[in-house]
């Protein structure tokens, strides 16, 4: 599969030979570096369904340390952004969930003279796959992603065009999933895309991805697809409204096809809006809706799945060393299964966070959360009660971009097993 693009991202490499001949010094490297350390009550670890017999609450014990860089090579247009953690969770009742969560990030951005831009990244993650289906044993989830860009900046506001090629790899740890969601992406994505000086931009084009499932065709999965075609038309942008207010925004409208004819073509709307709100010196608010397909890997019969919800998130600081955040999110689930009724689900997901920066480069996390999912299938039905007290140490440049680097983006509407967020 890499081979398929190794062409393209080798120009991409090549673009950046002529930067050697520019005479610009880089400046400083910013880091950042975190160090966390948590005790949890986890009342629905695996997050059983409703009537799973032996599901028990069960403490947990998370330690991760990170470390993140901004690292200027050769002009202040070429950088090398990398970001890194590890760490060990164990279950106290339950130590078949115990896993070692990784997670690896880096881009490469570069600028080859006036003309030529783009990036080459590559990410890992290494995570607990949380499903009844195999109860009570435990499984992970390792994605591995590679991609490139290369696009024409025709001014310093419009580049056109920008392509870029990826390819994305999904593998489970244990058997009974592998052969049904182990999963192949590749792709590529043809945009134009334009940038005011004011931080505002708009982007449009074409992303196609072709997806397969390798171990699929057994009896175990018939009337699975093992491989579709998505196709998007989209346009994405950010409106820096003012000082206090950006809103930024993709709409998408997808259509998913099946090369083998195994069903019908699905088209979808696909979005992802979200606004950012400075209401006060010491409160942030943040608003988000979204609506787009994803892999339900609770539903193995699933031909395909939609996801449609909104949240909110609101931080407040009560003092220079205090801090309380407010989360909470609510979803629509449908999963169209051949020859039945779709089947519909909702889940409510809300926590608050209370921090107390107890010294210099070191803070105190107490936070709650629940999640629970309703349907009309009892085994489609679960809740989940966490309760935890953690620790954080930091230390860093005080480029508050590299510091993100480490926050997960799942950290954005929901609770995080093996991280603390912000």
């Amino acid at each position: 599969m890499m081979s398929r693009y190794r062409g393209t991202l080798g120009v991409c490499v090549a673009c950046l030979l002529p930067c050697a001949a520019q005479s610009a010094s880089p400046g400083a490297v910013d880091y950042a570096v975190r160090l966390q350390s948590s005790l949890q009550s986890d009342s629905n670890p695996s997050l059983a369904s409703d009537g799973t017999q032996g599901v028990r609450r069960s403490s947990l014990w998370v330690n991760t340390a990170g470390a993140a860089a901004r690292i200027p090579l050769l002009s202040d247009d070429t950088r090398l952004d990398i970001a890194g953690t590890a760490g060990v969770a164990r279950f106290g009742q339950q130590s078949q969930l115990n896993y070692q969560p990784r997670r690896f990030d880096s881009t490469l951005h570069w600028r080859a003279g006036r003309l030529f831009v783009g990036q080459i990244g590559y990410q890992y993650e290494h995570e607990r796959y949380a499903s009844d289906r195999i109860f009570p044993a435990g499984d992970t989830v390792t994605t591995r992603g590679l991609d490139g860009v290369l696009g024409m900046r025709v001014s310093e506001a419009l580049t056109l065009p920008q392509i870029r090629v990826f390819q994305q790899r999904t593998r489970y740890g244990a058997t009974e999933n592998q052969r049904i969601f182990d999963q192949d992406d590749r792709g590529f994505e043809l945009t134009a895309e334009y940038r005011s000086p004011t931080g505002s931009s708009l982007s449009g084009g074409l992303q196609q991805t072709s997806s397969t499932f390798p171990l699929r065709g057994g009896p175990d999965t018939a009337g699975l697809a093992d491989k579709y075609i998505d196709r998007e038309w989209f346009v994405r942008s950010t409106w820096r409204y003012s000082v206090k207010t950006a809103l930024s925004g993709r709409l998408g409208w997808l259509n998913r096809s099946y090369p083998d004819g195994t069903q019908s073509d699905v088209h979808l709307l696909t979005a992802d809006l979200s606004a950012d709100w400075q209401m006060s010196p010491k409160t942030q608010v943040r608003l988000g809706v979204w609506q787009h397909p994803y892999i339900n890997d609770n539903q193995p019969t699933a031909l395909y799945s939609t996801l449609r919800g909104g949240g909110v998130a609101i931080n407040w600081q009560m003092s220079p060393k205090t801090a309380v955040g407010l989360q909470g999110s609510y979803e629509t689930l449908r999963d169209r299964i051949a020859g039945q009724a779709d089947q519909l689900s909702t889940r409510t997901q809300y926590g608050m966070r209370f921090t107390w920066q107890a010294w210099k480069g070191g803070a105190l996390v107490l936070d709650g959360y629940r999640s629970q999912e309703r349907s009309d299938e009892r085994w489609n039905r679960y809740r989940q009660n966490v309760v935890r007290v953690g620790i954080v140490v930091y230390l860093d440049s005080g480029n508050a971009a590299v510091r993100e680097m480490l926050v997960p983006r799942k950290c954005q509407w929901s609770y995080v097993e093996d991280s603390l967020c912000r």
